[in-house]
């Protein structure tokens, strides 16, 4: 039956060719000699590998394999430079061939959900077209530094895993728009995922988060999901912070930062000859109340702030806890501002989270 519509789809020079639901357990090799196609849908069936001769299908553009045996990526695939869309969903796939992967630059679309893959390999970051990366309910439990080099990437999808932490270099992914992470066991979101500023959906449920970054107000979200979490509540518990003193080296590299900041000073002129500690001061930010620079030595603190006023989201995600970095214990006594220290308290209340706000 199969090997009949093949014949039938050579002869017709048919650009679309569906076999799926036909239990097969092999693909013909006489599938190469179809050189006009360019769909073919092979879902619901028992494949575990491909025929060679699939590389002859110059003008494949979109390949479904879902719902299948394979247990690896066919490596015939490292020489299918057309391929665009390839679905993989619901398959076998233990590990992913890092050469295999990474020869498929042309890959704008890539589903790998509902297999049961471990870690993604390095060469994902080969994948410079791909706009959309779907690797929902594996078991993976963290992403490579690589994977923030597709600076394509639209919708990234890594819902149902068990991953608890996401690389720093997320900012670098400037036109990502959506992004599903619910059902993991991330603790913390790091703030280079404020920094893609075409964010609009970002789905943070059903983790173990207690704050939002800083810059989450950035952001102009239309969708913000993120109930069942461990986040921190507005419980206020008095407390008195009393001035500590800070580090030389601490002292030394804020005075070098102002300078550097300044335009008019000699500092800022001569830190080029010194790429080592540019580079070291280049990991300093502002204080949250004063503005000024720290480096090493900060406070965390927390404001809660409703979702629907400093987001203006369609979802309504309650009052969100927004990480706050202070500077020192002068600007967390200072008066007028908004932010709390975050307090361990006894018994229930240390279980939901909670805050402790400066005493007057």
């Amino acid at each position: 039956m199969a090997d009949c519509m093949l014949l039938t789809a050579i002869k017709a020079k048919s650009t679309k060719l569906n076999l799926s639901s036909k239990k097969l357990d092999y693909v013909s090799p006489v599938i190469g000699q179809i050189k006009s196609i360019q769909d073919i849908n092979l879902k619901w069936n028992q494949l575990t590998d491909l025929p060679d001769e699939l590389a002859a299908l110059d003008q494949l553009h979109s390949l479904n394999l879902g719902c299948n045996c394979f247990r690896h990526l066919p490596s015939v695939f490292a020489f299918v430079p057309s391929l665009r869309i390839l679905h993989l969903f619901d398959n076998a796939i233990q590990q992913l061939n890092g050469t295999v992967l990474g020869s498929m630059s042309g890959l704008t679309t890539l589903n790998l959900n509902n297999n049961q893959i471990e870690s993604l390999p390095a060469e994902v970051g080969r994948l410079i077209n791909l706009e959309i990366l779907s690797i929902e309910s594996n078991q993976l439990r963290e992403l490579p530094t690589e994977i923030c080099f597709l600076t394509k990437l639209k919708e990234l999808r890594i819902a149902r895993n068990q991953i608890n932490k996401l690389p720093r270099q997320m900012y670098f992914m400037k036109e990502l728009r959506k992004f599903y992470a619910y059902k993991n066991n991330l603790e913390d979101l790091p703030n280079g995922l404020c920094k893609c500023l075409k964010l609009e959906v970002v789905d943070v449920s059903a983790n173990k988060l207690r704050l939002f970054p800083a810059h989450l107000l950035r952001l102009r979200l239309k969708e913000l999901y993120c109930e069942e979490n461990n986040l921190l509540k507005h419980l206020p518990v008095h407390a008195l912070q009393q001035e500590e003193i800070l580090p030389l080296k601490e002292m030394a590299a804020r005075l070098v930062i102002e300078k550097v900041r300044d335009p008019t000073s000699k500092i800022r002129d001569h830190i080029q000859f010194f790429p080592g500690l540019a580079e070291t001061l280049a990991g300093a930010d502002d204080c949250a109340v004063c503005g000024g620079p720290y480096l090493n030595t900060w406070l965390e603190c927390v404001q809660f702030l409703d979702s629907r006023k400093v987001l203006k989201t369609k979802s309504n995600a309650g009052i969100l806890p927004i990480r706050g970095i202070l500077c020192s214990y002068t600007c967390f006594n200072a008066p007028n501002h908004d932010f709390y220290g975050i307090a361990q308290v006894e018994n229930r209340a240390k279980s939901s989270g909670s805050s402790s706000k400066k005493t007057r």
